[in-house]
């Protein structure tokens, strides 16, 4: 059955419904059926099998499963929209330890992707002790802040050979961090969830690799990303000792979910061909305009009800790599306004000085202007003063001084909680 959806998937540029109509054994039972009769059953299907992936959440999350495995990337997409459609919560939840065909879709390296898996994820509405919210969170702050380069780490402790790979995978757009040990690696990749994935040594520094893996997969905030191991060493040289490395690789393949043996690329091609067998869902086209201003608006919009406490319960304290990208997003003419929105809503120093800031240049955009001296009201309200002195008489010199009406009017409200709080 794998085996013909395989074909379909990599020969035709294929709907969903080819895809789920191969899960439903109605190609795999009929031998003589050719690729061609294959794709237009599943056309002919096409309700039908829409309707029963929108009910069964196991043959939804199979064909997800299948989608990610053998790609293409329209197909993962559409899979997706479609268990979106489901608002089934089953589809979210971690099975034996796994985390669900939907949720690995977040950590999958492609904005497309990881965009729309979030937002399915959002819209199906996970409860409180949902483990994946963190992923959640810095899904969104991606798509908002997308120019920041995609983050990896490189687990060797060579660090000129380290250095070495980190180059290549700086030519295809990708920043890095070197860590020599596989201890280190996973306290990289919990604290930082915007990383894409991990690149490690067979043999590395103080750690099993097989520990080390079983640690990523074990924490909901690891459990999703790919890790690429070199299939060679400096410290294999004998045939028999390869034989065995192999072997053992082999095993934490099928053992493991998004791991990835391959031998070591010498340049950016080795690279590419490298994501191409392992990710065949992703897409090489870049974004369009009209896709990232989609995707910064509605990210920028779910954080702002998360951030308010309407969806994603247990995530209103948004992560610091959501906070940073909100921070510079201020500077967008067209979303300045939303990102201070959001950033009225995340109590903290930092966010009423980034407000201040923006609120005090005379080079601001109106509209941002307002949005950020609203939002500044807002976030001192939830978390107190924290304005520093000098700020504080730079805004009441602009409330007296400002000639736009609607300014001075947000202003005089912002200075009304000086007068509460006792601020000078």
């Amino acid at each position: 059955m794998i085996d013909h959806g395989w074909k379909l998937m990599m020969v035709y540029p294929l709907t969903v419904w080819a895809v789920l109509a191969v899960c439903q054994n109605e190609v795999a039972s009929q031998p003589g059926l050719n690729v061609a009769q294959a794709v237009d059953e599943g056309a002919r299907n096409r309700n039908v099998v829409a309707e029963q992936m929108l009910v069964d959440p196991v043959l939804g999350a199979k064909v997800l499963e299948v989608a990610l495995e053998n790609g293409p990337p329209a197909v993962v997409v559409e899979t997706i929209q479609i268990l979106e459609r489901s608002q089934n919560p089953t589809l979210l939840r971690d099975v034996n330890g796994r985390p669900s065909p939907l949720v690995r879709a977040m950590h999958y390296p492609d904005q497309r992707v990881q965009f729309f898996a979030a937002n399915a994820v959002l819209k199906i509405g996970p409860n409180e002790k949902f483990p994946h919210t963190v992923r959640v969170v810095t899904t969104l702050a991606r798509a908002i802040d997308l120019e920041t380069a995609p983050l990896v780490i490189i687990v060797d402790g060579n660090i000129t050979r380290a250095n070495e790979t980190g180059a290549l995978l700086n030519q295809l757009g990708y920043a890095y961090r070197v860590v020599r040990s596989g201890r280190d690696a996973f306290k990289g990749a919990a604290e930082s969830s915007a990383i894409d994935f991990i690149v490690t040594e067979p043999v590395i520094h103080n750690t099993e690799l097989r520990q080390t893996i079983t640690e990523l997969r074990a924490d909901a905030r690891t459990s999703g990303t790919p890790i690429f191991v070199f299939s060679d060493s400096v410290w294999v040289s004998r045939p028999s000792d390869q034989a065995r490395l192999s072997s053992r690789l082999d095993r934490l393949e099928k053992r493991f979910t998004g791991v990835y043996a391959i031998r070591r690329p010498i340049n950016v091609d080795d690279w590419r061909g490298a994501f191409e067998r392992s990710f065949p869902a992703r897409n090489k086209a870049p974004l369009t305009p009209a896709e990232k201003a989609t995707y910064q608006r509605l990210s920028l919009e779910w954080l702002l009800r998360i951030a308010k406490g309407e969806a994603l319960p247990g995530a209103r304290q948004l992560s610091p790599e959501a906070v940073d990208a909100l921070q510079r997003m201020l500077q967008d003419l067209d979303l300045g306004p939303l990102a201070a929105e959001v950033l009225g809503h995340v109590p903290s120093a930092k966010n009423q000085q980034a407000l201040t800031e923006i609120l005090l240049s005379a080079s601001t955009p109106g509209p941002t202007r307002l949005a950020a001296c609203d939002a500044l009201a807002q976030n001192v309200r939830q978390g107190g003063w924290a304005i520093e002195r000098d700020a504080t008489r730079e805004l009441l010199k602009l409330q007296r001084t400002t000639v736009d009406s609607e300014l001075h009017t947000s202003l005089s409200r912002l200075v009304g909680i000086f007068v509460v709080t006792g601020r000078p």
